[in-house]
């Protein structure tokens, strides 16, 4: 029962990871200083984009750390 995933920064812009599987549980994602970079440009890029290929998932917390 895993979800499967893309993460960019806008639809037509950077994808970062592709089909990342994640499990029920604790799950870490490392948003990186090119990522940050990119959504700090702004304008379509300047959010981070979780895409689901299958599966669901419920976001409890989101920690970042500089």
């Amino acid at each position: 029962d895993g979800v499967d995933m893309k993460v960019m920064n806008g639809w037509w812009s950077n994808t970062y990871y592709d089909h990342v599987v994640w499990v029920t549980g604790l799950n870490e994602l490392q948003i990186t200083e090119t990522m940050a970079k990119e959504c700090a440009k702004g304008g379509e890029g300047r959010d981070l984009d979780l895409m689901l290929y299958g599966g669901t998932m419920k976001l409890k917390s989101v920690y970042y750390e500089e």
